[in-house]
């Protein structure tokens, strides 16, 4: 398993933490997708997204789209002092689509893709587009959120999510934008290893009894990774 995988890695050194810094930097002013997986508690999970989503000190503008099956409230997700009332917080609700029988773990799909993926693509796409509608908006400032893609695999299957998800990828990049998607799943799971294909950063939470929820940064481009890292609950530091 990857997370298993990852406990022996020797601590990264100075030199390791600068490389991964300069390449981090230069992710996030190209804009860049980041896929955050792992099965943790959720309140770990939104953590981890109330960082992605910037600090709140700084203007923001945050798209945040919530599919059937997000546990907690959206402000959860957001940094402190931020919620989907906010100007700057445009919340877009994954819709009522008739739902296929497709299980999580039955990647099986018809040959023609669904239109009511198509639709919503579509609308999200006009989301992001309205929503960022300047050309000289600094880079790191657009961030996008999709809280889960459980529920989006689970009706359309892995190939239909692949796609679905690569598009929406390349249009937040072509923002310069950061986007984080969740997955709760474990890390090495096939459907995690297809979506990790179209990502820049792939971000693994993890769970140990008797120890802090951690996450793993592993930049898929550099080759360069994090090691693992402690995650306070109540951590206010922003990328």
């Amino acid at each position: 398993m990857v997370d298993s995988a990852h406990d022996s890695e020797r601590d990264p050194s100075s030199s390791d933490l600068q490389r991964f810094t300069a390449a981090l930097d230069e992710l996030k002013h190209a804009g860049c997708m980041v896929l955050v997986t792992g099965t943790v508690d959720e309140t770990v999970r939104a953590a981890t997204s109330r960082r992605l989503f910037g600090t709140p000190q700084l203007p923001r503008q945050r798209v945040v789209v919530v599919t059937d099956d997000v546990p907690l409230q959206p402000t959860s997700y957001l940094p402190d002092g931020i919620n989907p009332d906010c100007t700057d917080v445009h919340l877009c609700g994954w819709g009522k689509f008739p739902r296929r029988s497709v299980r999580l773990q039955d990647s099986r799909l018809s040959d023609s893709g669904p239109p009511e993926l198509a639709a919503y693509s579509r609308h999200l796409n006009e989301v992001l587009a309205e929503t960022e509608s300047s050309s000289v908006r600094p880079p790191g400032v657009f961030r996008v959120g999709i809280l889960s893609l459980s529920d989006i695999v689970a009706q359309y299957g892995q190939k239909e999510t692949v796609e679905f998800f690569d598009q929406f990828s390349q249009q937040v990049r072509s923002y310069c934008g950061l986007g984080h998607c969740h997955l709760p799943l474990p890390s090495d799971s096939t459907v995690t290893n297809s979506l990790a294909n179209t990502v820049d950063i792939h971000v693994h939470l993890r769970d140990r009894e008797g120890h802090l929820p951690e996450q793993h940064w592993h930049l898929c481009g550099f080759d360069h990774s994090s090691g693992w890292i402690p995650i306070e609950p109540s951590q206010s530091t922003a990328y």
